[in-house]
């Protein structure tokens, strides 16, 4: 299921070819700045262990309308290279360096660009930004949501025993159609109490979890995730000096995966305050899309018009719990 505004320069789809010889399919989408357009370009950085897919249809069409679009797959998901130097956390920062140069050079008048990521995702934006030198097109400001700079440290509060339960039962030699289940099982244990509540007494909400879990096996999910190990061995944010940069923190008040604890001590560290989203989980879901769009003020583009969005085509896996 894929988002298209209706005017404006085409859709490109391209991969990134990396120095290891690793390809790192991006989309980009809407216009890119280069214009006089006052919309920026926002990257779109999944959590780990999830490829573009991940991104709702409504989520894109309403930034769509606002400026430039991009979403990708990290090395190890979806179309890029599957090999294990996903489990590197600084090999994916590297990586979303080089696609924010690549963008930079298809339109280095453009306005700076904006990173938004989730879990792990929001880590390696804001490590990017950290890192971000002379680019052609500048990291402008990064969203993180559900993010921690202290994943493995045994002061904080880690998930909660039933969603790490949940997190551990795929099998990765498992048929695709029980791995949809297995996934969707995943998905479930992200969401929030109150999102789980209205996932088991409505039956659209529940052929959205469905229909989510289903692009990303069309899309090419890869169930043998190494982001995790890039997950648990990511160090420590560099905290110390105030960023160069716009940062926004947001986090579910009830994340069951990465506990809102982290995204406060996140922001405080980082001299920015925490939005905390109530009924919120750690899958970015309808509340924590309207949040980050508030937060993100970005205005928007008439003449740029999202196109109807179109279903996943027939004949997908089977469903998922």
């Amino acid at each position: 299921m894929t988002a298209r505004p209706a005017a404006g320069p085409p859709p490109l789809t391209a991969w990134l070819v990396r120095p290891d010889g690793a390809r790192i399919w991006y989309e980009r989408w809407g216009p890119d700045g280069s214009d006089g357009s006052e919309g920026p370009t926002v990257v779109l950085c999944p959590p780990g262990g999830r490829n573009a897919e991940y991104w709702s249809p409504a989520l894109l069409v309403a930034l769509a309308e606002r400026g430039g679009v991009v979403r990708f797959d990290w090395r190890g998901q979806g179309r890029s290279s599957w090999d294990r130097a996903a489990g590197d956390a600084e090999v994916l920062v590297d990586d979303l360096l080089a696609l924010c140069d690549e963008l930079g050079a298809a339109s280095p008048a453009g306005p700076p660009l904006e990173l938004v990521g989730v879990g792990l995702g929001g880590w390696v934006a804001l490590r990017a930004a950290q890192r971000q030198g002379r680019a052609r097109r500048p990291i402008g400001g990064v969203s993180v949501i559900g993010t921690s700079g202290w994943y493995a440290d045994p002061r904080h509060r880690g998930p909660t025993e039933p969603t790490v339960v949940a997190l551990v039962l795929r099998r990765r030699s498992a048929p695709t159609s029980d791995l949809v289940r297995l996934i969707g099982r995943e998905l479930r244990a992200e969401r929030s109490p109150a999102e789980v509540a209205e996932l088991d007494a409505s039956a659209e909400v529940r052929a959205a979890h469905r229909s989510e879990v289903q692009r990303w096996f069309e899309h090419g999910f890869n169930p043998d995730d190494d982001h995790r190990v890039a997950w648990l061995a990511a160090g420590p944010l560099a905290t110390d000096a105030p960023p160069g940069f716009t940062v926004r923190v947001l986090h579910g008040a009830d994340d069951p995966v990465v506990p809102s604890a982290h995204g406060h001590r996140l922001a405080a560290s980082l001299g920015v305050g925490c939005t905390e989203v109530a009924g919120a989980g750690h899958h970015v879901g309808p509340a924590m899309e309207a949040a980050l769009l508030a937060s993100l003020r970005l205005p928007r583009t008439p003449r740029v018009q999202p196109a109807a969005v179109v279903g996943p085509s027939a004949g997908g896996p089977a469903t998922a719990e």
